[in-house]
């Protein structure tokens, strides 16, 4: 059996012996993943990110994509004030936008665009300027934990590569104390603390609906929290390529709970889902009359966050050639 593997920005195209599968995972789930030979576009859109603190030296703030490459940093003054860094970023994409304070300061709080996100990581989808603040402080010595990874993917059933290896590091904690960590108040590692009171716990991440996961780590009644970007994956398989009769099933993961989820061929009318209380679904079509050689688009929408500020669409777009 013969295996190809193509690779576009955030989108992984599989063909197995007449067997399609287009995984759109890791990609931001506001983010168009077009299989068009991963044309981007060239608009871009304004980040005013801002820096304040009540100290000198207190960190920095990166904007980065949702692979966590790193688009920008912005770093605090040099002495106690505010600094704005301008950012540009595609349009219509979303950034993450993580605080990463200096040991002699601490990460407050966002105001401003990220205002609501619950902590030092922010995530939204830029199709306009965006004013972005960050709030940092004096410390106040307590535990503090540190994720490897700032965007996560969940396990989607019937995907590859879609769940990530996290690890969190932790100090200030007591030393050599029971620690215990969990995503979201799932346990899912443990350990000891060094005699230093530093902890490094790691665990595979699994499929989680939200926006963001919390984290917490926990030692003899000492706490640390921070939250990660919950990323979201979908994958679509489809048969019947060149033989004027295709299907498809698509799975995914991570959105809300218990919503809709709408799978659109062409101008067929669209087959609707509802997600499992994890945020996992699965679709399958019925079959449809398609030529040879001909292409049409397969559209995957929903939404996550819904009632909050950073409700946003999932709008994967795969174009298929019959």
């Amino acid at each position: 059996m013969k295996t190809i593997e193509l690779k576009t920005w955030g989108t992984r195209v599989i063909v197995l012996a007449g067997l399609v599968a287009i995984c759109a995972a890791g990609t931001s789930p506001v983010d168009a993943a077009v299989h068009r030979q991963a044309v981007r576009s060239a608009v871009t859109r304004t980040v005013a990110l801002q820096v304040d603190s009540t100290f000198a030296k207190p960190g920095s703030v990166q904007v980065q994509d949702v692979s966590g490459t790193v688009l920008a940093t912005c770093k605090g003054k040099k002495s106690p004030g505010s600094v704005t860094c301008i950012v540009h970023v595609p349009d219509a994409k979303s950034v993450v936008f993580v605080a990463k304070p200096n040991v002699a300061g601490e990460f407050k709080k966002w105001t401003a665009a990220c205002e609501s996100a619950p902590g030092p990581v922010c995530a939204l989808r830029v199709t306009s300027y965006v004013h972005v603040v960050s709030h940092f402080g004096a410390p106040t010595h307590a535990p503090y934990e540190v994720p490897t990874l700032n965007a996560v993917d969940g396990d989607t059933t019937g995907c590859t590569g879609t769940s990530d290896s996290q690890e969190v590091v932790g100090a200030a904690f007591p030393g050599g104390a029971p620690v215990t960590l969990k995503d979201d108040g799932h346990l899912v590692a443990s350990g000891i603390t060094t005699v230093s009171g530093k902890a490094t716990l790691s665990y595979t991440t699994t499929s989680e609906p939200g926006i963001y996961r919390k984290l917490v780590m926990k030692a003899l009644g000492k706490t640390a929290t921070t939250d990660v970007y919950n990323v979201g994956s979908v994958c679509s398989y489809w048969n019947g390529i060149g033989t004027g009769t295709v299907s498809f099933k698509v799975v995914g993961a991570d959105f809300d709970a218990t919503s809709k989820v709408g799978v659109t061929f062409g101008s067929h009318s669209t087959v609707g889902a509802a997600t499992d209380a994890s945020g996992a679904f699965t679709v399958t079509t019925p079959n449809y009359a398609c030529t040879a050689g001909a292409t049409k688009n397969l559209v995957i929408s929903a939404k996550r966050g819904v009632g909050s500020k950073f409700a946003r669409p999932f709008a994967y777009t795969f174009v298929v050639t019959c």
